[in-house]
């Protein structure tokens, strides 16, 4: 790319109450890009009623979205963009946001500056990116960049919100257009519509406050949401609104759109605010980095099937890591003002059990429980208790635990301590309470039951079958003097049928018989044989580290994980440890860690020969396989059980409340995106394995036929790795295979939050100023609606051959405009020839298949407060269909 002399501007984008300074030429500047200089040090913005940001520096903005030319010049390729928004000065769409920071990279080597993005790895499959790992943001660098949120709000916040001030879906025809070219144009052009944009950052709503340089949260949340700006030309323009960080389907690290695009910014930060959980902090002592990669998992354990949690210490937060998912990642945990310590990962890998006082702290401590794959929960209380380990035979899972974490120095008040369980189910711990022995054991029990050991600061081990209770690593088996410390702490026990403890030790200055020379305090992990207090074995701290820290062995006895601390004291980095072979594997690095557990997934008769795709519905990531993921998962677990399903489009995802239905237990299987043609691929599952259902509901979407295909089916889920090995399978017409549940269980993607239970609160603001388009191919004579109608006949016939009624239901749209039946402008006398056709396969199949028009072309009876959107209901509004629904599912037909 040709370097240029820029003409750089200085633009002061003045609160709303002070008139914006004129624009004036500032300096001329040699740059590979064009860009405008905001002054916006010590400025404040905005990002919700309750959330300011104060920048502490001037940052400058490309005064126009990325074009398409300027993308495939710079990468050297161009993503698949439909013909009707192909052209090189329009905004370069459908592209993920790792995508658009490997353009900014680029940029950045070109302008021989310092690259703004880094990550450990990239796997491709031609130009589409599969999986990143390890991606970090640092952003004290002067490279190109993705603009803050506040750096866009910035420049956008004096921008009233109307159609003339960009392309929207009010004015746009759905279609991109040459920047710079609504009725208003201003300096920083489309932050208004056009293209939507992706910031830096991810997801999360802001803190309450002020502060200083806040960017966004530090690490993704189970879905990897990005935030997203300024609406398209395919949302209404209340959807631009400064306060708006999300798009309609989520859009997440790898996922692409055609209507959202990207521009660039420069400007260092010095030192960026981060959210974690419910903190505030800066990156570098939270940033904690994946050093390896799936490969190396699998060579070092065999499996890529682990699960990781910690506490940060500088936060006090609990981050998990799944190596088995498509795109490992560090998640914080929000544990509130509870000071998490200890956390544990239930024998399913589903469930962590932590408490507020670790190991040789006083003092009460409570017991909580978190679902290791949702970020959203809040913690389940699980009574009073420090400590908690995980116990699970064929009948039950028990949670074991001590009432107080305290030292064991003084053996009386040690003893009057006590080791308790607790059984659980489904993640919810039970009411009663059995105290097991007299003495607190925290450090953990055998899988035989016989041995339960406690260390901090002397290691006691009770023998549960003789009652023997003794104190090791004494004079001489320490392999000391009579003068060495026999101080430990930090033991675990192992699994498996040969049962060895793990521990640390305070050193010693003169030669071990055990180690053969001196060594420091916490320098290695001694492994000992519980019935014989022998130390069998030990393992060195790596080199470049100083110690050992919380040592915990796995799941499996071949493996425990452990934290090396630096000549600092510092837990900065994570290591599992092959405990046959000495071999040690770098896991990870940060600032401060602490109270590792590493769970590996059981490899029983059950699992051993399962593929990798099964029951991955939600990879690779789109909002699109992500929601048929969530609602495959929950079909798979009541499948059995049901007796009705819901199936369609996302009007009756939000629109119809399945617990609500009176006639039986229903399952809504509706999807976001979801068609005739999808419900047409989603039978065989129905017909296959939810053998008592016999009442279908089926959204009945008029308007949506006309570009609902076969390939709209293809673009949105048929690239579903779980679904196409389904589909190679038959959708398991002989059965599904032994083991099959737990691996739906094993896999469930991350959940898809709305903002309330529907599309969210009663917001309608701008509807009424929707300007309706007809579409000149949305008549009777169109292919796709013959193609549509054909699909609803197969449907009913299929249906009508598994004894299955289908209610048909047209759910409402907020017309506000008589002559078209909704949002997309299908007229109202098309409306009424398709309804004709559609009544006469009613009268075909009078059985089976029944007409419910709740849309009435406009004329329900819906209040307006029920709307989310143009053609979306919310809370109130899908209570009244569903009431309306389940009246005539009642009277039968």
């Amino acid at each position: 790319m040709k370097k240029i002399i820029l003409l750089v501007f200085f633009i002061i984008c003045a609160c709303k109450d002070k008139a914006p300074t004129e624009l004036t030429i500032e300096e001329v500047v040699e740059t590979s890009y064009p860009l405008i200089h905001l002054k916006s040090a010590k400025q404040k913005v905005n990002l919700s009623e309750h959330s300011v940001v104060q920048l502490s520096q001037d940052f400058w903005l490309a005064p126009q979205e990325v074009s398409q030319g300027q993308f495939a010049e710079i990468m050297g390729y161009l993503p698949a963009i439909r013909s009707a928004l192909r052209g090189d000065s329009l905004p370069v769409v459908n592209i993920s946001a790792v995508e658009a920071m490997l353009f900014c990279n680029a940029l950045s080597k070109i302008d021989n500056l310092d690259t703004v993005y880094s990550y450990a790895h990239i796997e491709k499959e031609g130009d589409k990116i599969k999986s990143v790992l390890a991606l970090k943001s640092d952003l004290s660098v002067q490279g190109y960049r993705l603009p803050t949120e506040a750096e866009w709000i910035f420049a956008a916040q004096d921008l009233e919100l109307r159609p003339q001030n960009g392309w929207v879906a009010e004015n746009s025809q759905g279609i991109l257009h040459l920047p710079c070219s609504y009725e208003n144009p201003t300096e920083v052009c489309d932050l208004i519509g056009n293209a939507m944009e992706m910031v830096e950052g991810w997801y999360q709503e802001p803190p309450a406050g002020t502060h200083l340089d806040y960017v966004g949260a530090l690490n993704p949340n189970d879905m990897e949401e990005r935030m997203v700006k300024g609406g398209s030309v395919l949302h209404e323009v209340s959807a631009a609104h400064g306060f708006n960080r999300r798009d309609v389907y989520s859009a997440n690290l790898l996922s692409a759109q055609e209507y959202i695009g990207f521009r660039v910014a420069r400007g260092s930060i010095d030192k960026p605010l981060y959210a974690v959980a419910d903190a505030i902090t800066d990156i570098a002592s939270s940033q904690i980095d994946i050093l390896a990669t799936k490969e190396k998992i699998k060579s070092f354990f065999g499996t890529a099937h682990l699960r990781l949690v910690l506490v940060n210490s500088p936060q006090q937060t609990i981050y998990t890591l799944n190596y088995s998912a498509p795109s490992p990642k560090w998640t914080a945990r929000p544990a509130g003002e509870l000071n998490p310590r200890h956390p544990s990962i239930s024998p399913d890998g589903r469930y962590i059990a932590f408490g507020t006082r670790g190991e040789g702290q006083a003092g009460e401590s409570t017991l909580w429980g978190i679902a290791f794959g949702d970020s959203y929960k809040d913690p389940m209380p699980y009574g009073f208790g420090a400590i908690p380990r995980w116990w699970e035979n064929d009948a039950d899972t028990v949670l074991y635990y001590v009432s107080s974490a305290a030292s064991n120095n003084d053996s009386l008040a040690w003893l009057r301590g006590k080791t308790s369980k607790r059984q659980l189910k489904d993640g919810f711990a039970q009411e009663k309470e059995d105290i097991l022995v007299q003495g607190a054991y925290h450090s953990g029990m055998d899988s035989a039951q016989k041995w339960l050991v406690t260390a901090s600061t002397q290691l006691r081990v009770l023998n549960m079958e003789t009652g023997e209770l003794k104190t090791l690593f004494q004079f001489p088996q320490n392999g000391k003097d009579s003068t060495g410390s026999t101080q430990v702490c930090n033991a675990s026990i192992s699994p498996g049928a040969n049962p060895r403890i793990a521990f640390l030790d305070f050193g010693y200055t003169k030669k071990s018989s055990l180690v053969g020379r001196a060594y420091g305090v916490h320098e290695f992990i001694f492994i000992m044989d519980p019935a014989t207090g022998e130390v069998t074995d030990t393992i060195a701290a790596p080199t470049g580290a100083v110690a050992w820290d919380d040592p915990e062995w796995s799941n499996h006895p071949d493996f425990i994980i452990a934290t090396a601390t630096d000549k600092d004291g510092y837990r900065k980095d994570l290591y599992a440890i092959n405990v046959r072979t000495h071999k040690k594997l770098h896991l990870a690095h940060s600032y401060d860690l602490q109270t590792p557990m590493l769970w590996i997934r059981p490899q029983g008769e059950n699992t051993a020969d399962f593929s990798d795709s099964l029951a991955l519905y939600a990879f690779p990531y789109t909002p699109f396989t992500l929601s048929l993921a969530n609602q495959l998962e929950r079909f798979w677990l009541k499948a059995s059980e049901i007796d009705g399903i819901v199936m369609g489009s996302s009007r009756c995802y939000h629109g119809i409340i399945p617990e609500d239905l009176s006639t039986g237990i229903y399952q809504n299987l509706c999807l976001q995106g979801g068609v005739l043609p999808t419900v047409k691929k989603l039978l065989p599952y129905l017909f296959n394995h939810a053998t008592k259902v016999n009442t279908m509901v089926l959204s009945l979407d008029l308007d949506l036929m006309f570009f609902s295909t076969e390939q709209n089916w293809e673009d949105r889920f048929g690239k579903s790795i779980g679904y196409l090995y389904d589909s190679l399978n038959n959708f398991w017409a002989e059965g599904l295979p032994e083991g099959f549940l737990e691996e739906v269980v094993y896999k469930q993607s991350p959940t898809i939050h709305e903002t309330s239970s529907n599309w969210g609160g009663a917001t309608i603001t701008g509807i009424d100023s929707y300007e309706y388009s007809p579409e000149p191919s949305y008549t009777i004579n169109n292919p796709n609606l013959d193609y549509n109608m054909q699909l609803l006949a197969e449907i009913i016939s299929q249906a009508k051959e598994k004894k299955m009624q289908v209610l048909g239901v047209a759910t409402p749209q907020n017309n506000f405009e008589a002559r078209y039946y909704g949002r997309y402008g299908l007229s109202i006398a098309d409306a009424e020839d398709i309804k004709k056709r559609i009544l006469e396969l009613q009268a075909h199949n009078q059985e089976t298949f029944k007409v419910l028009d709740l849309h009435q072309n406009g004329a329900h009876k819906m209040p307006v407060e029920g709307f989310f959107d143009m053609d979306h209901v919310n809370i109130e509004g899908s209570q009244w269909i569903t009431t309306r629904v389940d009246s005539v599912l009642r009277e039968g037909w």
